[in-house]
């Protein structure tokens, strides 16, 4: 089986790329985020402090994948992704309706837990005071439909956040 001259050369150029950044080789090879990983073979792979936005890893197999340091993680599909040993994965107590309940309770999650928090809904629910939500970078969109909730300072630093 003989490549094409177009493919080879990129083979080449990933080869003797002077970088270990998967996201830089992912740009030399010409493959596409947001398709081209989905189902991929990808355990063990460091992606070190790569911002992976926009990547999608549906279905792949990440075991042993790090993910520790890398960014955008909140902006990149798993959906079905063997994920076992991954470094990224989620405190072990996590859990978005702790979460929930710490702020109904007027306490902010903790630190660790922040990345991981993208969507809340607090639709018909007790909630008053907005500041426990404030060092949640991550979050995307919040509910806060038929609530008592009338101070929104504390979300005009959460520049992720789309839908309100």
């Amino acid at each position: 089986m003989t490549l094409p001259p177009e493919i080879l050369r990129r083979v080449a150029q990933v080869a003797h790329a002077r970088t270990t950044s998967f996201v830089v080789l992912v740009k030399i090879a010409g493959l596409d985020p947001a398709r081209s990983f989905r189902g991929a073979d990808l355990r063990g792979v460091d992606f070190g402090q790569d911002d992976l936005s926009g990547f999608d890893f549906t279905g792949a197999d990440l075991r042993g994948a790090d993910l520790s340091r890398a960014t955008g993680i909140e902006r990149v599909m798993f959906d079905g992704a063997q994920l076992e040993g991954a470094k990224w994965l989620r405190p072990p107590a996590f859990s978005i309706e702790e979460v929930k309940e710490m702020i109904l309770a007027g306490q902010a999650p903790p630190s660790d837990w922040a990345p991981f928090i993208f969507e809340l809904d607090f639709g018909r629910t007790r909630i008053v005071d907005l500041s426990p939500l404030s060092g949640l970078h991550s979050l995307q969109t919040l509910n806060l439909w038929n609530t008592k909730a009338a101070d929104v300072a504390p979300l005009s630093g959460l520049s992720l956040l789309q839908t309100l």
